[in-house]
């Protein structure tokens, strides 16, 4: 009896260093927001940043904000993967884009994830020297031109988080992800005057034809689309 008082201090003191140490070792690390840079867009001079909020283990809202940063060429071209003819605008445009969404986490455990986003984006461009150039083609023009298009759509992603770093405040993970989607596209182009037959601003073959009043195109129309990319996150 004259040691008890003894054995109970030794037990106390042996519990008390048992719940500092143990459990931290054996304690998953959880993070309540991650603060994403989407990849894809760089190529296209967009700085893309994301939010992501998770509510429980398995929802999440997320919402992403981007710039779009033009080069001060004052021209652009196409890309022409046959039949298709695709103007290459974004290297000349200003612009922005808005979206928000909602993540259900199927697997906790493997990270994976279904997501529905809706999102905007506004991008224009002002007095640039538009080059299709198609060979010896007669089709070849140059036109200066303004334009302005604006996109309204919805994607079905599924996803997949790989932990980087899960140790400590901050982590590190990368976010891959697939989907499909709609898209209403606004567009309109203003074309102050055009050449034909060379894809060349500069040189006298062909004098540029002035439109006066200018000559407006407008297009509206709903796009199926396909979306793929990779996030670069931090959670905290």
């Amino acid at each position: 009896m004259k040691n008890l008082p003894i054995a109970l201090l030794f037990l106390l003191f042996f519990n008390f260093h048992s719940v500092q140490l143990f459990p931290q070792e054996k304690e998953k690390t959880t993070y309540k927001n991650n603060i994403t840079l989407s990849a894809v867009p760089i190529l296209f001079r967009e700085i893309r940043l994301g939010y992501e909020r998770q509510l429980s283990e398995r929802h999440a809202l997320r919402t992403s904000v981007g710039v779009k940063i033009p080069s001060s060429s004052e021209s652009f071209g196409t890309f022409n993967p046959l039949p298709l003819i695709i103007p290459l605008s974004y290297q000349v445009s200003n612009g922005g884009y808005l979206s928000i969404g909602y993540n259900y986490v199927v697997s906790p455990r493997k990270k994976l994830y279904l997501s529905a986003e809706v999102y905007s984006s506004y991008y224009y461009y002002n007095d640039k020297y538009f080059k299709l150039c198609v060979g010896t083609s007669m089709d070849s023009y140059v036109a200066l031109q303004s334009g302005k298009l604006m996109k309204t759509g919805i994607k079905f992603l599924i996803g997949k988080k790989i932990a980087l770093i899960s140790k400590g405040k901050v982590g590190l993970q990368l976010d891959i992800f697939a989907g499909i989607g709609g898209q209403y596209r606004d567009e309109e182009i203003t074309i102050f005057k055009k050449k034909k037959g060379t894809c060349q601003i500069e040189g006298t073959y062909h004098e540029f034809q002035e439109y006066d009043p200018p000559e407006i195109e407008i297009s509206k129309n709903w796009y199926p689309t396909l979306h793929a990319g990779i996030l670069l996150g931090m959670p905290f």
